[in-house]
């Protein structure tokens, strides 16, 4: 049987690979088979190869001496860059892999496994950087399983990814914890959460023993340099309108069966107090067993300006008490009040209204003229003179309490006609 060379026929199914073993083959058709030199061997464009097979041909190679190399055409000389079939492949700097026509770079291995890519500087680790070398997209997998990061989780920045890169749909559902959030937050724009039917927001939280604690707290900075300006709430919980209201806009609930709760609601004053500690608009205030307990207001004043709902202490004889104008003038100012306590029988004093269209309306006396004034009478008496007056209707300051230590129980205060 005729033995059966394939190399003999390799010239006619490939007219472009000429020559005989042991001398120098192009594998392009424009390279001839003569000796690799720059000026024997010169491809017609850059990236041509050819494989050498002598020795004495490799070393017009650049970069090898090897018995066997792969040489390319850099567009002026050829350079080594492989060694030999044992899978190693060594370029030389500037070296580029050009597909001669559109298609794909494939890694392939004989068998099932991983293709691993290793990038070194000689023996050491490097950086390195895959480029599409302009704006266009980058793939990675056309419907692979998964994809796996690893780093050596020291530092920060492992993995940078461009700002507004990743978004929500890109997150697997319910995988974000406190630890992966920032422990300081800062917002850019006003935060809505919006939550459907059997959708509640929880917290929990246990105290630490022994230690001063907040649970949850709100620092608000009010800002009002236009006294004209309403509206600043610290917390704002709103019935929106709907078929049904609720039972309770804020439930407190001691589930304690044993501890009580030393204040439901406490009020800490660092000294710019509170015009209203609770201002309701209407509605009763419930307390079931319980009662409310609160100290008065009380304050010492020669003259001036009254304030709604305490009780002053009169101290200067002849002086005027005035009550703020817009005190009683509308359903919403019903129930404002003032006491007046007189000192001790020295003092005489008479109580205006800054609202000329307001009345004054006392037993004994009834209704004075919008705009009077109401003295105090002389007495003889050391202390305990009083008056209280209460807005029950829109302009009009009605007498609710009081005390007279004249001895005829009179009356001790009187018409003073048209404020002074």
């Amino acid at each position: 049987m005729k033995r059966f060379s394939f190399l003999a026929v390799l010239p006619l199914l490939f007219p472009g690979i000429a020559g005989a073993q042991g001398s120098t083959r192009s594998l392009l058709p424009y390279c001839t088979a003569a000796a690799l030199t720059t000026t024997a061997c010169v491809p017609q464009r850059q990236g041509a190869r050819a494989v050498v097979t002598n020795a004495a041909s490799a070393t017009v190679c650049t970069g090898t001496s090897s018995s066997v190399v792969t040489c390319e055409y850099d567009g002026s000389a050829w350079f080594a860059v492989s060694t030999d079939n044992s899978g190693t492949w060594t370029g030389v700097n500037g070296e580029t892999l050009t597909n001669a026509v559109d298609g794909a770079f494939l890694f392939t291995r004989d068998e099932a496994g991983t293709v691993t890519l290793v990038v070194t500087d000689g023996s050491d680790p490097t950086a390195l950087l895959i480029d599409t070398g302009t704006t266009g997209d980058m793939t990675l997998g056309t419907g692979m399983g998964s994809l796996t990061v690893s780093t050596d989780g020291t530092g920060t920045g492992e993995v940078v990814l461009p700002l507004q890169s990743i978004a929500g749909a890109e997150i697997v559902n319910d995988t974000i914890d406190g630890t992966e959030l920032a422990d300081t937050i800062a917002l850019d724009a006003t935060l809505g959460i919006t939550s459907g039917a059997a959708e509640g927001i929880a917290m929990t939280h246990a105290m630490t023993n022994d230690t001063a604690e907040v649970a949850f707290n709100l620092a608000i900075t009010a800002s009002d340099t236009s006294p004209s300006t309403t509206g600043q709430y610290g917390l704002y919980i709103d019935n929106v309108a709907s078929t049904e209201g609720l039972d309770a806009a804020i439930v407190i609930d001691n589930s304690d069966a044993d501890d009580a709760v030393i204040a439901g609601i406490l009020f800490v004053d660092a000294g710019g107090g509170f015009t209203n500690a609770i201002d309701t608009a209407g509605g009763n205030i419930t307390t079931g067993a319980a009662h409310i307990t609160a100290q008065m207001p009380v304050v010492s004043l020669a003259s001036g300006a009254l304030t709604l709902n305490t009780i002053h202490l009169a101290t200067a004889g002849g002086a005027d008490y005035d009550i703020p104008d817009g005190a009683c003038n509308a359903a919403a100012d019903i129930g404002n009040w003032v006491t007046v306590v007189l000192e001790d029988a020295s003092v005489v004093v008479s109580i205006t209204s800054d609202d000329a269209s307001n009345i004054f309306t006392v037993p004994g006396l009834g209704a004075l003229t919008a705009g009077d004034e109401l003295d105090s009478v002389s007495h003889t008496v050391t202390e305990g003179q009083s008056i209280t007056l209460t807005c029950l209707t829109a302009e009009n300051w009605y007498f609710t309490g009081g005390v007279t230590m004249h001895t005829d129980a009179t009356i001790a205060w009187a018409d003073g006609s048209t404020a002074d």
